[in-house]
């Protein structure tokens, strides 16, 4: 079921009660509850579990290892490649099979050109760097989940980071005859109404205001570029000053993250 959206002294409030962002660029960070586990996997050089409300993303790194096929391997730094494996295929038609499969791959692109861009790779000469990641629950916001849960785990991997890349998704609900309503961390039901355009916006925690990458879809391939060409600079800038702030949240989970797992290992250490 849609989430309904209210109004009561004049702020936008969604049916769950977290506020939107007004088209006047006055913005709120307010995500779904979040949490991390770490070294969830046994077998894994570094794992995680990222959980954003009821979506849940598992991530597993391996390495850095000498890579199996001599062609990836590169002499002054590692190489980076991510796997997204989810169950959307299962349940759906050939059409939406090969849709789902396309955006996958897109995804793929662009985490492995976050994650290169995040890893101290000259560190790791001729060696690759593998992210696994299964997508355990889609209910919104995956690309972020599989962003964040693929930083915890190699975090917990203990490969060396020049910067954390946080993600934060926008719904931009953009209709002719209606003001322009801007939400955070849309769920699954909310991304799929053909009305609306999902953005993507990638920051860092060292500058949030500097915007890493960016990533823009909507429910029907057919009105993408329709729909992401009427964005305007104001609507941008609303989102960029929001993921700004939201940044901050996702950051202190990660170190909540670590920290709890310090101190387990500390704990086992001392009692055996």
């Amino acid at each position: 079921m849609t989430s309904s959206i209210s109004k009561s002294n004049n702020t936008v409030r969604r049916s769950d009660g977290r506020l939107l962002l007004n088209a006047d660029g006055s913005a709120c960070t307010t995500l779904r509850p979040l949490s991390c586990e770490l070294s969830c996997l046994q077998r894994a050089d570094g794992s995680s579990l990222w959980k954003s409300g009821s979506t849940q993303v598992m991530a597993a790194v391996y390495g850095p290892i000498a890579p199996r096929i001599p062609s990836q391997e590169k002499g002054d730094e590692a190489q980076v490649s991510v796997v997204i494996k989810s169950g959307r295929h299962n349940n759906a038609n050939n059409n939406s099979k090969s849709n789902n499969s396309m955006l996958e791959r897109e995804w793929e692109q662009l985490l492995t050109s976050i994650l290169t861009a995040c890893i101290d790779t000259h560190a790791y000469a001729r060696t690759v760097v593998e992210v696994v990641l299964q997508v355990v629950q889609d209910d919104g916001s995956v690309l972020a989940a599989a962003l964040h849960s693929s930083v915890a785990a190699l975090m917990d991997a203990g490969v060396s980071l020049t910067n954390l890349p946080v993600a934060t998704t926008f719904l931009l609900s953009i209709h002719k005859e209606k003001p322009l309503l801007i939400l955070l961390d849309p769920s699954s039901n909310e991304e799929t109404n053909p009305e609306n355009c999902v953005l993507v916006m990638v920051t860092e925690n060292n500058d949030p205001k500097r915007i890493l990458a960016t990533h823009s879809m909507t429910a029907t391939s057919s009105k993408k570029t329709k729909t992401v060409a009427t964005l305007s600079a104001t609507t941008v800038l609303s989102c960029a000053q929001a993921a700004a702030k939201a940044t901050p949240a996702v950051v202190t989970f990660w170190r909540l993250a670590m920290e709890q797992r310090v101190t387990r290992e500390s704990q086992t250490l001392w009692s055996s």
